[in-house]
């Protein structure tokens, strides 16, 4: 578990740029620049709409990840390609997805990633008992291709809102994915607050948000949270979708962040914005000060 900036939680962003853009966004948004503190950032290491792989050039890898160390941007997460479906019953996008995941382990170790945060899938034309073991399948057979692998990053499911035949939209559902897969070291989760308020989780209200720590423990007590994804949602309660809005503008609300944000359980998680942005341009100086403001208030 990270440390945490004066008493706080850790809060950072999703940097635009990739690898190369990352350390010019996160000062552009004032992670760690003109004495504010540095933060939790995420990354991705691919273009998220494409299948090729790419390793980085040497000159940008030196650039990122001194980058980090001067702007204490720590820990770092990339992002998971949107085109991968572990829970596939499609044979070829199945064994596709564990390659794309592969590489991601590969290009994360390099540049000193804590963790690769994946969705875990839709089944499509599968039940949710399938769809759960075709991703533990997945998840067992990337690890064991990077046994070896120095460095190897966590793999993070990250919860998701459950539209369609997606699979991870209860604590549940998760557990289930990790227990099939052996209950690995390597595996790990990440929070999406905007997600869990998506599938049904009432984070809005003090009395939700017991309820949603309780149920997130009774499952998934012992696995690692490597960060949470900072998210107000533009869509109400248990709407099945997935809506991201900037912090304390959406149904979630500032009240919510800040109890959030105070809470034992999860304060002193990474935090990480995933928001619009205040001129749709992703997570901004606006965004987080708000959310510093609201830590403050813990």
């Amino acid at each position: 578990m990270q440390a945490t900036i004066g008493g706080g939680p850790r809060l950072g962003a999703h940097l635009n740029g990739g690898i190369s853009g990352a350390i010019d966004s996160a000062r552009r948004i004032g992670l760690g620049v003109d004495g504010a503190p540095g933060g939790p950032i995420q990354v991705w290491s691919h273009n998220p709409t494409s299948w090729r792989a790419s390793r980085p050039k040497d000159t940008v890898i030196s650039k990122f990840r001194q980058g980090c160390i001067d702007l204490d941007l720590a820990p770092v997460v990339t992002h998971g390609i949107y085109l991968m479906n572990f829970a596939s019953p499609d044979d070829a996008l199945h064994e596709k997805s564990i390659n794309a995941l592969v590489d991601h382990l590969e290009v994360g170790a390099i540049i000193g990633a804590t963790a690769v945060v994946i969705h875990p899938g839709s089944g499509v034309t599968l039940g949710v008992d399938e769809a759960v073991s075709r991703c533990a399948l997945a998840l067992r057979d990337a690890l064991e291709r990077t046994d070896s692998l120095e460095g190897r990053p966590l793999i993070a499911l990250e919860t998701c809102a459950g539209a369609g035949k997606t699979i991870g939209r209860t604590f549940a559902e998760l557990a289930a994915i990790i227990t099939q897969a052996g209950t690995h070291p390597s595996l790990a989760l990440c929070l999406d607050t905007a997600h869990l308020f998506g599938s049904g989780y009432d984070l809005a209200s003090e009395d939700g948000l017991i309820a949603t720590i309780a149920d997130l423990d009774r499952h998934l007590a012992t696995t690692r949270i490597v960060a949470i994804h900072a998210n107000d949602s533009k869509v109400p309660l248990g709407s099945q979708k997935d809506r991201h809005e900037n912090i304390g503008m959406g149904e979630i609300g500032e009240a919510a962040f800040a109890r959030m944000l105070a809470h034992p359980r999860l304060r002193d998680i990474p935090w990480i914005m995933e928001v619009p942005g205040m001129s749709g341009e992703g997570p901004d100086a606006e965004n987080l000060a708000v959310l510093r403001r609201l830590a403050a208030l813990a």
